[in-house]
């Protein structure tokens, strides 16, 4: 995955939630609980074919009235930790 200009890096552990049909519920991310709306986007990598990296891209806000931002969330498996890869600016 690569980040494109108007996506920051961030590259951190994060904690995800997810629904029983294993889709992203909310991110905790800086202290803060991001509820993910919107339909989030799944897809796999791996650079050398030994190492599956599961991403979701996902639309979150703090609140009502804040700002919708993309973050894009990746795990690398047998892994269970789960890193916030970049954000973004939504639309």
């Amino acid at each position: 995955m690569t980040v494109t200009a108007d996506e920051t890096a961030v590259d951190t552990a994060v904690d995800v939630r997810f629904n029983l049909a294993g889709e992203p519920l909310a991110v905790r991310y800086q202290g803060n609980i991001w509820p993910v709306g919107g339909e989030p986007v799944q897809w796999f990598g791996g650079s050398d074919g030994l190492e599956e990296i599961e991403y979701w891209r996902v639309q979150v806000r703090l609140g009502s009235t804040s700002a919708v931002r993309i973050f894009t969330l990746r795990r690398e498996h047998p892994s269970r930790q789960w890193f916030l890869e970049s954000t973004a600016e939504g639309c």
